[in-house]
């Protein structure tokens, strides 16, 4: 495959969030509930941006008065006072815009902290299904990048655009009082092109940084995906494959950039020139009234001055809505993350579990992932009595796994259901059912903290006894306290400080701790050489005693200790039984896999 061919498959952009194009109920509805709860402080920011505003909105026409009044009156003491009121009309409009913009960036601060929180809480709530599907670098993108798209709107951009939309009606008032032909006159001259061009800017400008938005979750899934992976990129001598790709999702990331400067390029460079425009309309054309005696000299200046303060405050409406842009394109893509719905959930009836005995059912299944997949499961019925040990084995992708996750509600069955003491689990609440059940994956996930805090990852409330007795238990105990800050080592980020033996049985002892009824191992002793494999091997015999608890096995010495042995192939139980009662059969799938796995 070309490197040309990889690097568009790692376009990040999604084609389910078009259509989406303009700002609409469905951003407002997702900015709205987190600006409201602190409407007080936008309230003072803009009572204040009045003040700051009036006092700016005062300055021309005390600059006319001091012309006209003072200077063609030669009256000093009208000059004077004049000076001073516009120095006094300055320093108003200097503390009140300082406090209006403290408020207001305390106002955006407040919201975004609560849109950061939604966000990472819907997150967290949705199925596995979700996660299995989408890149982790373009979640990153939506909390990150996206959600500062809009922090720099509703800190600064939202208050700013408030100042200069109220300057710009209280100026365009003032102009038609001063007199209303000066001012037909300019905006004559002004106002068609003006629309025109921010019509055109805002079309291409939006699509612009939509485009840059998916460029940018493009690069960090990239950036994420090999960071995570360096190991295996270093290992097969992949650095400079990487690289190039790399150099694409980036010139994309650069390309979509540039594009998005162009729309500015040429629009505010037009709204520079139609402000010259106006000003040489009303130069001439006030002028000419001017020598006819209709208007004053300080009328034509300040008009001049007002004209200059109005289309000012259009060209920075302009570019706060190049600001504007790049949020609705962040808070789009939010509001299409947030849309996204779980789809394993508490029905209406679900109720909490209590006194588990931890009899589990598999009642003709048939399971696949999403539709137009072939089915993962296909008619699949098992019963697990209380206190079982059930060893799942078969061929990678036999659809073991498949069934680890629907004991455990990660998924539902597209028919037939799955129980627990006879119940159905979507007629059970999931965090009910969270609390009864707990699973160690092929791979230990450790997150950043001390041990002890890993340990008691599922249960927060145990003490350190609690702790220490179940690592005593897996043990672990000893190997923790020889470590240089015993259960409080630190692990670092995906427990990098520890071996893959200890991170297994950590991981293990995190499981056990709180007691679950149905426990399942998902090649949980895979990563572990044969002497901790066997340690480990006893203490779960241990921690197994009184609870269901159902073992993925690629090693069949762990299904020969199970009570029985389920074999999965092509999303099927073909055979069940004890150990010796399948061993016994020659010509069946599994005593071929125990005979080849002896062999090896």
């Amino acid at each position: 495959m070309r490197w040309s061919s990889l690097g568009q498959a790692l376009n990040d952009s999604d084609p389910r969030d078009e259509g989406h194009a303009k700002f609409g109920r469905r951003e407002l509805r997702v900015l709205w509930p987190h600006l409201r709860p602190h409407m007080r402080l936008a309230v003072g920011s803009a009572l204040l941006l009045v003040v700051a505003q009036a006092a700016a909105l005062a300055t021309p026409f005390f600059i006319r008065y001091g012309m006209d009044e003072g200077i063609l009156g030669r009256d000093p003491d009208r000059l004077t006072f004049a000076a001073a009121v516009l120095l006094g009309a300055s320093l108003v409009n200097w503390i009140a815009l300082r406090l209006s913009m403290q408020l207001g960036g305390r106002f955006g601060e407040q919201a975004l902290r609560s849109i950061r929180v939604r966000v990472f809480d819907h997150l967290t709530h949705l199925d596995l299904g979700f996660f299995e599907r989408e890149k982790v670098g373009r979640l990153v993108a939506r909390l990150t990048s996206d959600v500062e798209t809009i922090q720099l709107f509703v800190t600064e951009g939202l208050v700013a655009s408030i100042s200069t939309l109220m300057y710009l009606v209280g100026s365009i008032t003032v102009l038609f009082l001063i007199d209303w032909k000066l001012a037909a006159a300019g905006f004559a001259a002004t106002l068609p092109l003006l629309t025109a061009a921010s019509l055109v800017f805002r079309t291409r400008s939006e699509r612009a940084y939509r485009r840059v938005r998916d460029r940018i979750a493009s690069v960090l899934s990239f950036m994420q995906e090999t960071v995570r992976g360096v190991q295996v990129v270093q290992a097969f001598g992949r650095e400079r494959f990487n690289r190039q790709l790399f150099r694409e999702v980036n010139a994309d990331w650069r390309e979509a950039n540039v594009s998005s400067f162009r729309p500015s390029a040429v629009f505010f460079p037009l709204v520079e020139f139609v402000g010259v425009l106006g000003t040489a309309v009303i130069l001439g054309y006030g002028g000419v009234r001017t020598a006819r005696g209709e208007i004053t000299v300080g009328v034509l200046a300040a008009f001049i001055i007002y004209l200059n303060t109005t289309l000012d405050p259009i060209t920075q409406l302009s570019q706060l809505y190049d600001t504007f842009q790049q949020a609705m394109a962040g808070l789009a893509k939010l509001a299409a993350l947030l849309d996204k719905r779980a789809q394993v959930v508490d029905s209406d009836v679900a109720l909490d579990l209590d006194n588990v005995d931890g009899a589990a059912g598999v009642d003709a299944v048939t399971f696949r992932y999403r539709d137009g997949l072939p089915d993962a499961l296909a008619n699949v019925s098992l019963d697990i009595a209380a206190g079982e040990v059930l060893a799942l084995v078969g061929p990678t992708g036999a659809g073991k796994s498949s069934i680890a996750k629907l004991l455990l509600r990660f998924y539902d069955p597209t028919t037939g259901r799955i129980t627990l003491d006879g119940r159905d689990l979507r007629d059970v609440r999931l965090g009910s059912l969270r609390l009864k059940t707990s699973m160690v994956p092929q791979e230990a996930f450790l997150f950043r903290g001390t041990i002890r805090d890993n340990i008691r990852f599922g249960r927060p409330d145990a003490t350190d006894e609690d702790v220490e007795q179940i690592c005593r238990l897996m043990g672990i105990d000893e190997t923790i306290k020889r470590m240089p800050k015993g259960y409080d080592t630190e692990v670092r980020e995906r427990g990098a400080a520890l071996s893959g033996g200890e991170r297994q049985l950590i991981a293990l002892a995190r499981a056990v701790l709180v007691d679950p009824r149905l426990m399942i191992l998902d090649e949980a002793t895979s990563a572990l050489d044969a002497a901790t494999e066997a340690h480990v091997e006893s203490a779960l015999r241990l921690a197994s005693h009184g609870r269901t608890t159902i073992v993925i096995a690629h090693r069949l010495s762990t299904a020969a200790r199970a009570n029985r042995v389920a074999v999965v192939d092509h999303g099927k139980i073909v055979e069940i039984g004890t150990h010796d009662e399948l061993i016994a059969h020659p010509e069946g799938l599994y005593s071929k896999l125990y005979q080849h796995w002896l062999a090896n």
